[in-house]
């Protein structure tokens, strides 16, 4: 399961250049992971702002409009398996 790094929890960001950033939990055994972040205005993640695939673990979103905001990460290999969903962070753009 990802571990969540930045933004940190009830933090609040500027509206350009957020960046994102976790590790990875446990160990790869060969195949490529690849994460996708969540960004949504709700907690429950009923619809997103942003979702993000990356091959690394740091992305920088270009903006977001000022509001609150949850943040989650969920990893996967090439070979189907599936990480649980990381903790859930709520950031603030102002």
């Amino acid at each position: 399961m990802p571990i969540l790094v930045l933004p940190d929890s009830n933090s609040t960001v500027g509206a350009s250049n957020i960046n994102f950033e976790w590790i990875r939990g446990g160990s790869n055994s060969g195949s490529r992971i690849i994460d996708s972040l969540f960004i949504s205005p709700n907690s429950n993640f009923s619809n997103f702002s942003k979702l993000i695939r990356s091959s690394v673990n740091q992305v920088v979103v270009d903006t977001l409009s000022v509001g609150d905001y949850f943040w989650r990460v969920k990893s996967y290999d090439v070979s189907g398996n599936l990480s649980d969903f990381s903790s859930t962070r709520k950031f603030s753009v102002n």
